[in-house]
């Protein structure tokens, strides 16, 4: 489901992102490029704020996807059982 667009770079370039709240997925096997280092790390919504809100969030497009789907659960804009499952009851 669609979270939010973006400008990247306003006052250099027309570029625009796109963010998502994916639902339904599995996890499968990686396939990354030969230059890619990935690394999966899973972890509770709450912990991913308590992340952000100490500033160990660097990226700000992560930051942004996390502040509008913690909006998004708040507001009643996603799934109820996901909404509870990231608000943890509050």
């Amino acid at each position: 489901m669609h979270a939010l667009t973006f400008q990247l770079s306003n006052s250099v370039t027309d570029e625009h992102g796109q963010g998502f709240i994916a639902l339904g997925l599995t996890q499968a096997s990686a396939e990354p490029d030969e230059t890619e280092d990935l690394r999966l790390r899973r972890l509770p919504f709450r912990e991913a704020l308590d992340l952000l809100g100490s500033g160990c969030l660097p990226d700000m497009i992560t930051q942004a996807l996390l502040l509008r789907a913690y909006h998004q659960a708040r507001t009643g804009d996603l799934p109820r059982p996901l909404a509870e499952a990231m608000l943890g009851g509050n």
